[in-house]
């Protein structure tokens, strides 16, 4: 049953689908192997959870924080992705947005923000000898975000364009509308981009969002 048919079936006959679903049968779950990791606490209260792989010469690491999409107002739902995507593209004091891209392509180097419900994390990757120079980078987008009004601008622009566009697809509308089913109309986890939210953000915004949470315990 595709996701598209579930929600349709869902929405004109809840009681006919949850008859279907308990019918399904799965077979039983694999037992889970974790790969040995060390794990530290630092003195700022920052839990380091450490994984070595020396097979390739590659580096990477995730710093996560509390609070994504949930923890936004309902009157500015899409504050956690806008911010996230601002943090990125805004660069550092050193290095504009353009810069950055051209920095980390140099070097076949990532670095990325992004947001879920339930938290705020932003990664980097790169090759093993150029960890020197691209961790301090990274930290420094971390700790000294720029958000420059020109990329908020631009990714307020692109959220217009997904908001347009959304209904092209079958499939998002079924995940949007399932969701609603799942968790109720007015569940934060239910909320949607809108016009009206996107137009709602500014800089300060995400200043006190990110600040609020980008803290180390």
């Amino acid at each position: 049953i595709s996701l598209a048919a579930a929600a349709a079936w869902a929405l004109f006959e809840p009681k006919g689908l949850a008859l279907a679903l308990e019918k399904l049968e799965f077979p039983p779950v694999k037992n889970v192997t974790y790969p040995s990791y060390t794990k530290h606490k630092l003195n700022n209260g920052l839990v380091v959870y450490l994984m070595e792989d020396h097979e390739v010469p590659l580096v990477g690491g995730t710093i996560t924080f509390r609070g994504g999409s949930r923890s936004e107002p309902e009157e500015k739902t899409g504050l956690a992705a806008i911010t996230a995507s601002v943090l990125r593209s805004g660069g550092t004091e050193e290095l504009s947005g353009y810069e950055l891209d051209d920095y980390l392509a140099e070097r076949a180097a990532f670095v990325g923000a992004s947001a879920d419900p339930s938290s705020f994390s932003v990664a980097f990757s790169c090759l093993s000898e150029d960890l020197d120079s691209v961790l301090p980078t990274y930290q420094r987008m971390i700790r000294t975000p720029l958000f420059p009004e020109e990329k908020l601008a631009l990714a307020k622009s692109q959220a217009f364009g997904g908001i347009a566009r959304r209904n092209d697809d079958p499939n998002q509308i079924a995940r949007r509308e399932i969701i609603k089913l799942i968790y109720g109309p007015n569940s934060r986890y239910a909320r949607s981009m809108e016009y009206s939210t996107i137009s709602s953000i500014e800089r300060s915004d995400l200043q006190r969002f990110y600040l609020e949470r980008a803290v180390p315990n």
